[in-house]
């Protein structure tokens, strides 16, 4: 099984001549967590969709394990609205040609992992916003991929919510031991679950590597003082003095 993810050089220029990533370099070994975070256009979601094989880039290379092996959310869960949560889960599979004992073993256990269990019949429109990026994300685990990629899934969520799902990715990552990159525009976000945080700039630059001394349990780790050194330190990548703002 090939776990390696890479990318070499990479230049990533459009049709109307936009140049979303210029030369990045940046590997992401088996197993880790890293979070991807930086100003609006400044490739993080480009850099994303290189990884899982849905652009091809100008110049450069990028080493990838095979599609199966990957699973993608995206930040609008992109449920089918006349399906049920367990159907919308299970359709990838389906269309992959797995067995259906197969299918509703995999469809039961990440519902359980998501915390939905016991919801398998509920429509989208049953569900809170929160619940159906659960669906989302049970939805890319449900193939067991070795690299799990998420590009700003907990954007649009509440706070609170958002704070409960870094929780579950957290555990879910831990428990699964897949390859993880996140995209962010959090810079409090990124600190809190990256092992490591990749800090792209304008013109899709890699400006800093940021090695985060995060304990497995993140439980205090927002009050720490290592939480806010690598806050202050991400955010003065990106151009900002935090200690002037009172934090962020």
């Amino acid at each position: 099984m090939n776990d390696t993810l890479f990318l070499d050089q990479v230049q990533m220029r459009f049709d109307d001549g936009t140049t979303a990533l210029d030369g990045l370099s940046l590997d992401f070994p088996a197993g880790s967590f890293t979070a991807l975070v930086g100003p609006s256009g400044c490739g993080k979601s480009t850099a994303l969709r290189l990884l899982a094989g849905l652009l091809t880039a100008s110049s450069g290379s990028v080493t990838r394990p095979t599609r199966d092996q990957i699973g993608f959310v995206f930040q609008d869960p992109t449920l089918l609205a006349w399906k049920s949560a367990y159907d919308n889960i299970a359709l990838p599979l389906k269309i992959a040609g797995h067995a259906r004992a197969d299918i509703d073993r995999r469809v039961s256990q990440v519902l359980d992992l998501v915390g939905l269990a016991g919801r398998g019949t509920a429509l989208p429109r049953e569900l809170s916003g929160g619940m159906k990026m659960r669906v989302s994300l049970a939805r890319a685990l449900a193939s067991q991929p070795r690299l799990l990629l998420l590009d700003e899934p907990f954007a649009a969520l509440d706070e609170l919510t958002r704070l409960r799902l870094d929780d579950d990715l957290l555990r879910i990552w831990q428990q699964n031991k897949c390859t993880v990159v996140f995209v962010t525009h959090s810079i409090s976000e990124s600190a809190y679950l990256g092992e490591r945080v990749a800090v792209l700039t304008d013109g899709g630059h890699l400006a800093h590597i940021e090695n985060v001394p995060a304990p497995a349990t993140r439980e205090d780790f927002r009050s720490s003082p290592e939480f806010h050194q690598a806050m202050g330190n991400i955010a003065a990548a990106l151009g900002h003095d935090l200690s002037a703002r009172g934090g962020t």
